[in-house]
């Protein structure tokens, strides 16, 4: 079993463990990716995850209380967390979400607008009354701002922030958002959002407010230990026995017995009467009995402080019985009705010290501010409105005994050096390294017994600033840092430096606790390549048992880095010396949250890397139409910045650009340059190639079979790693699905850097979705130097086929595949209860499918004004997940209807490719329209497109819908079915059905047969979807002039007896044979052009 815990440190550290509700009072924020990572398809997910977690809880304006906000671009508030007052109408409110929309993702802005508008009085949030404050995240995509400041101005609030993250989040991302990079839930598909409020109901109720972050750690035992030290007195006088029936109600409901809960009770006044220690009465019936024979001990003082530094000397020690020394949790209850006599300061550290947890109960004149010192935590001091009321507190303090655990928590002692270059060259950046140092070391707990600091400058020759046992605290570090000043000289010799400190500083006399066991870190931080050797350094370093970490910047060489660190993750290139301060909370989380078992688990990199190691082919595809050409420049010095980060040699790493718009062009490939210089010039001469088009998927396939060869200068046959960063900054104009499989099957990583463009999208071509990267202008290309680095840098051919996995061919498609998509009227004319008899005939209808990846694919799509997407082809590859999307359709409403606009939506993005059709293939595609009224716009091009992509309508009309526009949608009107009202649908399901299993799937360019009439007799033995008009299609003629108005004649009589069967003409006196002439005649404009149509 897992207990959930908060790791805090004050005047010691501890970690606090709970497991289970430690108070019902809560304020709780949902921040919900309402963009298209999302998407309507997906929105249900997250709507039904919300509601499922929200019933879990105890929702009421005093308990816990729920705001929702949405956010794509900018975040909207759908309710504050004082808008509802009961868990119904939230949850009403919760059932009634829609999606907000939106394409970029905003994460700063988002985190910043519920830190200013949610979490305040205004907004409903207790956080001034101590209520824990809760965020729940959720994000499906990366976030196109920077979101680090705003993230750590929550957990500066209090905000106890839970990370959700689906498909395309970036998990890295959302572990900086987290008090806890432990509390980060990650999906990789929305339907898994099911299981997670059974999994997040714990932490999200249990965890309270700590000032560093929460870890999990294994409960081992349900023993405790619990002193109860009650006020004695004469602020009690007359309300004793209240006190003392409170201390058996507590102890009643505890598990106490010798191996269990252990109790001890003592008063105090001026000093300390203790009634009985932890071993004294070891059966709980006869506790029971001697606290209830207790008697006020009285006193006029109220020594607190006393009480506290005597409880920890002489009650939670061995000889009274505690099991401290057992690692069993101690826990101390006081209740204090009076202000203290003395200072309560020095008591209540040197209970810290020893690890026992103080819940205070306050009565009467107690002083608040006084109390708070002794806890842990505010939520940990409880009020009593009157000590004759002390009863009611009873439940609270039961429920903090049984579910809080204490585990003790080992001094995190480490020591850490920095050596950093202090060149000539390095003189004009060296204020910002000792602004770095200053700001990590902040960060820390530094001390004789806990970090210690060394700080060591070098360029040519080593010199050490200070040791590590040269400075007893923080602020004498800072000190000594800030006084530092460059060295000077020339060249840099890091070997020389390394080799320095692993014998002068690494060592009992530089005040190196090595041989206690403790960590030892060196923070390198340089501007140049070394002139010496690192190599043999570095191993003996490591050897020893050393982290170092390496960051450079300038002419610092990074595979040089890489050789230095520990592990090559910790090895940092930023191109700015300013930059540095972006690094400081990735390099203090690091060296704080190291454990020694974790170095342990940890595999250094002993061996330089081999020369196919330090080997890299590297491809820049850039785009280099007209609507990139504003942001060419920052594009070329983009690139520019990388290439002079890397190691670029002929031996080494090797770089090509190629440019595309319309088509692609190389600039220069992986061989025409051999030197660093060279290639840098040749990106300086770089000018945008133009071009209307952007057509990422052609420039794919070109680079894959062009470039990443051996003629090209690839040396992707000696297994050296073949990169390719990709920069766009629009939708590609043709498929890029095929020519992306393709790059990957060749063995390139792609890393893709996108600019307004789809993630879904980036996410199709990048290697995996950790290496897409979303930015809202080119201007903050900057940003991403190391995140390219990094890969670039580090991952070897292998981790790259890894990720890329086995790429594998597209499924066989099956014998009766077909492609069926739903488009359905939800305007205002069919409202929410026709909309629900809609949704009941398709779910009918698809479970009459043999739906399957292989087989019948659906998707759904409502429209009135505008069209919502339900899910597409590719979304529901099961029947089960395809009933469980029509369950959650809902209606959408709007107005005018407009008919022509959805069909052009569904022809371009639902019968196409990316959405999982299979119309390339040779699939057939069907489209049912379900319509209520008659469209507001027009429908002859959008049916005109439908047509001619070979995709067969099947019209189905009730109420106001319009005949003659289904039919010229449909084409024919053997495919138009009518319904008075959709109540009846069910009544023409098996005709429909029947219809679309053997209707003839049309060719791109229809060819339409010439029909005879066999008979207009009515015939009872005839199919019962022409209701005993028998009509039959004669074999292909030959064509003639007439057959237009054959293919006319054969339609009109189709659409005559579909209508007769539905009720919307009657037959007239004259016969059923005269009214289909004169339908006929409607529909060819006169009799002339009548066919022949001949009796049985």
């Amino acid at each position: 079993m897992m207990s959930t815990c908060v790791f805090f440190c004050d005047a010691s550290c501890y970690f606090l463990c709970s497991t289970a509700v430690l108070a019902n009072q809560r304020d709780i924020i949902f921040l919900l990716d309402g963009s298209a990572n999302v998407g309507n398809t997906n929105f249900p997910f997250v709507r039904d995850f919300l509601v499922n977690l929200v019933r879990l809880l105890q929702v009421g304006i005093d308990d816990v209380r729920i705001g929702v906000v949405q956010f794509s671009e900018n975040p909207k508030t759908e309710f504050f967390l004082n808008t509802f007052l009961t868990k119904s109408d939230v949850l009403s409110r919760l059932s009634q979400l829609r999606l907000q929309g939106g394409s970029v993702l905003n994460f700063g802005s988002a985190l910043d607008f519920v830190l200013s508008d949610h979490f305040t009085e205004a907004g409903g949030s207790r956080i001034d009354e101590n209520v824990p404050q809760v965020l729940v995240f959720l994000a499906a995509g990366p976030s196109s701002d920077s979101f680090r400041q705003a993230a750590n101005s929550l957990a500066r609030a209090g905000v106890l922030t839970f990370c959700i993250g689906v498909r395309n989040a970036v998990r890295a991302d959302l572990q900086q958002i987290a008090f806890n990079p432990q509390m980060v839930y990650f999906k990789d598909d929305f339907s898994s959002l099911a299981a997670l409020p059974q999994d997040m109901i714990r932490p999200l109720t249990t965890y309270i407010r700590g000032k560093v972050e929460e870890v999990s750690i294994p409960v081992t035992e349900r023993k405790k230990d619990i002193l109860f030290l009650t006020d004695g007195s004469a602020n009690l006088a007359g309300q004793f026995p209240a006190v003392r029936d409170f201390v058996v109600r507590v102890i009643s409901d505890l598990d106490v017995k010798p191996d269990g809960v252990r109790v001890a009770v003592a008063q105090f006044s001026d000093n300390v009467q203790v009634e009985f220690n932890f071993e004294e009465i070891p059966s709980k019936a006869d506790i029971l009995q001697k606290v209830k024979r207790m008697r006020i001990k009285s006193g006029r003082q109220l020594n607190i402080g006393a009480a506290l530094e005597y409880a920890q000397r002489n009650i939670f020690v061995r000889g009274a019985g505690s099991r401290i020394d057992e690692g069993v949790p101690q826990f101390l209850v006081l209740l204090a009705a009076g202000r203290s006599s003395d200072n309560v300061e020095q008591g209540a550290n040197a209970l810290k010290r020893a690890n026992v947890v103080p819940f205070v109960i306050r009565a009467r004149t107690a002083y608040p501010a006084e109390l708070e010192k002794i806890v842990f935590d505010p939520q940990f001091l409880i009020s009593a409105d009157s000590l004759s009321r002390i009863v009611e507190v009873h439940p609270k303090i039961v429920n903090l005994l049984k579910t809080t655990q204490l585990a003790p928590a080992e001094v995190q002692k480490k020591d850490v050096v920095f050596l950093i270059e202090g060149s000539d060259g390095i003189r004009s950046s060296f204020p910002a390294l000792k602004t770095f140092i200053e700001n990590v070391v902040q960060s820390m707990k530094v001390g004789l017994d806990d970090i210690r600091v060394a700080v060591v400058q070098y360029s040519n020759v080593p010199k050490a600033e200070f040791l590590l046992n040269a400075h007893p605290d923080q602020n004498s570090v800072i000190s000594a840092v800030r006084r530092l000043s460059p060295m000077g000289g020339s060249p840099v010799n890091t070997g020389a430096a390394l080799n320095f400190v692993l014998r002068n500083v690494f060592v009992s006399q530089g005040g190196s606790r090595d041989d206690e066991g403790v960590p030892l870190f060196l923070i390198l931080v340089t501007a140049e390549k070394s002139r010496d050797d690192v190599e043999r350094p570095s191993i003996s370093l490591k050897g020893r048992g050393a982290i170092p970490f390496a960051i450079g910047f300038g002419n610092a060489d990074i595979s040089e880095l890489q050789t230095i660190s520990f592990v090559p993750e910790l090895s940092l290139f930023i191109p700015d010396v300013r930059q540095l301060s972006n690094l400081q909370e990735v390099i203090s989380k690091r060296v704080i949250l190291l454990s020694r078992e974790e170095i342990e688990t940890m595999e250094p990199i002993l061996l330089p890397p081999t020369t196919v190691d330090r080997k890299r082919d590297v491809v820049f595809l850039v785009d280099g139409s007209q609507s990139a050409v504003p942001d060419f420049l920052s594009v070329r010095e983009f690139i520019e910045r990388l290439v002079t980060s890397l190691n670029v040699d002929a031996d080494a790493t090797r770089v090509a650009v190629v440019q595309f718009s319309d088509d692609a062009r190389a600039d220069f490939l992986l061989n025409t340059y051999s030197t660093k210089d060279e290639v840098q010039v040749a990106v300086r001469r770089l000018r945008p190639k133009g071009g209307r088009q952007l057509n990422i998927g052609s420039a794919l396939e070109f680079v894959s079979k062009n470039i990443f060869t051996r003629p090209s200068g690839s040396r992707i046959e000696e297994g050296v790693p073949q990169f390719l960063i990709l920069l766009i900054s629009r939708q590609s104009d043709d498929e890029v699905e095929d020519p992306a499989l393709e790059v990957k099957q060749v063995g390139v990583a792609p890393l893709v850097v996108g600019k307004n463009v789809d993630i879904q999208e980036l996410v199709q071509i990048g290697l995996s979705p950790e290496y897409v990267f979303q930015v809202s202008t080119y201007q903050d290309l900057s940003s991403l130097t190391q995140n390219l680095l990094t890969p670039v840098t580090t991952l070897t051919t292998q981790e790259i086929r890894r990720l890329i996995g086995e790429i594998r061919p597209p499924p066989d498609i099956g014998t009766d595949a077909k492609d069926v998509v739903f488009l359905i009227d939800s305007s205002t004319g069919v409202g929410s209860d026709n909309t629900a008899r809609i949704r009941d005939f398709i779910t009918r209808f698809v479970e009459r499918l043999d739906v399957g990846e292989r087989q019948v694919r659906v998707a759904l799509v409502q429209f009135s004004n505008n069209v919502f997407p339900e899910f597409y082809l590719k979304d529901c590859r099961a029947k089960s997940d395809l009933l469980n999307a029509l369950r959650r359709l809902r209606y959408r409403g709007g107005a005018p209807l407009n008919v022509g606009k959805a069909l052009d939506y569904v022809v371009k993005n639902i019968f196409v490719k990316p959405a999982g059709s299979r119309r390339e293939d040779g699939v057939p595609q069907h489209l049912f329209l379900i319509l209520g009224g008659r469209s507001q716009d027009d429908i002859s091009r959008p049916a005109s497109a439908l047509q001619a992509s070979g995709i067969k309508s099947l019209g189905i009309g009730a109420g106001k819908a319009d005949s003659a526009e289904l039919e010229r949608i449909t084409r024919e009107g053997s495919a138009v079915f009518f319904v008075p009202q959709f109540t009846e649908l069910q009544g023409i399901e098996n005709r429909i059905f029947a219809l679309f299993q053997q209707l003839p799937e049309p060719p791109l360019e229809p060819e339409i047969l010439p029909v005879v009439l066999d008979t207009v007799k009515p015939r009872s033995s005839l199919p019962s979807e022409i209701d005993g008009f028998g009509l039959r299609r004669s074999p292909p003629a030959v064509w003639s002039p007439r057959r237009s108005a054959v293919a006319s004649a054969s339609e009109a009589t189709f659409e005559y007896l579909q209508r007769l069967r539905a009720g919307f003409v009657k037959p007239e006196e004259k016969g059923v044979k005269t009214m289909v002439r004169w339908w006929i005649m409607q529909r060819c404009g006169s009799e002339e052009k009548l066919p022949m149509m001949e009796p049985m």
